[in-house]
């Protein structure tokens, strides 16, 4: 299998090169280029940004290879393909930047799809309604090579490019479905357990705020502390709010009715990647059996499995925790980015598409990605 994924790779980035030597390939490499650049130096680290920006690159790709004479949906699907492991490989640990670009590729094949369908449905009501002679007339004319490849083409092109603009939308405007469903799941004199800052947090609290009064709790979220920010936001937009260190999450658990986290990825098996010490607060809701909500939008749903949690792991920077002149020289200290959520400690989600138990997850990926691409890495 991997034999065939190595070869696979490696047809891909050859079409990819024919494209970009040639005589106006020059200005797509240095735009490929660049974003690989960027995402090395870390310098997205919002997923709607990177989500956003692996788009606009490919639909860049999309645009310049379909306006080639030569250019074929086939051709299309390698280059993306051939793109998109290289963004990956700048930053193998950003699961949105994999899921874009199975967006990308789902979008050309659904297209192409439709197309095709109503190409073949419209040959079907022209050979019935015209008579046998004219038809076979129209055939020899077709076999001496005049088709209507090109304005196929054309029309595919077109609309592919449309669903782009439509993921683009989607993405632009992912907060705004999870907002309107905050009545339903907020209620008045709800104590909510947040950890960090989110910005989808904040705007399904604004909106909940409109006609309903309840307090947030808001775990400071060590060491980076973005906790702080986010309760002094809250506070902005007239929400009862309360700070507490991160070692006081279970004692004030028991008093919570429910807890919102805004993971880094959703998973397959329905399991979440978010920041450390998520996994902690999951726990102590389990143990009072308290609903833990994951409030996210859809471009953060990932076909991968979590079968190998190391694949996922990413240190950072111990400085934070401890001075450097403080570390014993027999002692590694690990800083991770992420905790690993398993799918058992989450009671809902809360999505641009509506809410969804964790046994629902199945369902969406076969919505939002096709199985050929699941697995495009090397």
């Amino acid at each position: 299998i991997m034999d065939t994924s190595e070869t696979i790779a490696n047809e891909d980035e050859s079409v990819l090169k024919q494209f970009l030597d040639s005589e106006k390939g020059s200005k797509l490499d240095q735009t490929v280029g660049e974003f690989v650049s960027r995402l090395k130096r870390r310098e997205f680290v919002n997923s709607y940004e990177l989500a956003a920006q692996t788009v606009k690159t490919l639909t860049y790709l999309v645009r310049f290879v379909a306006g080639r004479k030569d250019a074929t949906s086939i051709v299309l699907i390698q280059c993306v393909r051939a793109v998109g492991r290289r963004l990956i490989r700048a930053r193998p640990v950003e699961i949105v930047i994999g899921n874009a670009v199975r967006r990308v590729l789902y979008t050309i094949r659904e297209e192409k799809r439709i197309i095709e369908s109503a190409d073949d449905s419209s040959s079907q009501r022209t050979e019935q309604s015209e008579p046998k002679l004219h038809i076979m007339l129209k055939g020899t004319i077709k076999g001496n090579g005049n088709t209507e490849e090109g304005d196929l083409n054309a029309s595919l092109g077109e609309a592919i490019t449309d669903g782009l603009q439509e993921i683009m939308g989607e993405l632009d405007n992912y907060h705004e479905p999870i907002a309107k469903q905050a009545l339903e799941h907020i209620h008045a004199d709800d104590v909510l357990l947040v950890s960090g800052a989110s910005k989808t947090i904040q705007m399904f609290l604004q909106e909940a705020n409109k006609k309903r009064d309840f307090e947030v709790i808001v775990a400071e979220g060590a060491p980076e502390c973005h906790g702080h920010n986010m309760a002094q936001k809250l506070c902005e937009i007239k929400i009862s709010t309360t700070v507490i260190t991160d070692s006081a999450i279970m004692a004030m658990m028991s008093r919570v009715n429910k807890v919102l986290i805004s993971p880094k990825a959703i998973l397959a098996n329905g399991g979440l990647l978010a920041q450390a010490g998520t996994h902690m607060i999951a726990l102590a809701a389990k143990h009072y059996r308290i609903p833990l909500v994951c409030v996210s939008g859809l471009h953060k749903l990932s076909p991968l499995y979590a079968h190998d949690i190391d694949a996922f792991a990413d240190l950072k920077s111990p400085g934070r925790v401890f001075d450097y002149g403080e570390v014993p020289a027999n002692v590694d200290v690990l800083s991770p980015h992420y905790d690993y959520i398993p799918p058992e400690l989450v009671s809902l989600f809360i999505t641009n598409s509506g809410g969804h138990l964790p046994s629902y997850v199945y369902r969406l990926l076969a919505e939002y990605y096709d199985q050929a691409d699941n697995n495009i890495y090397i």
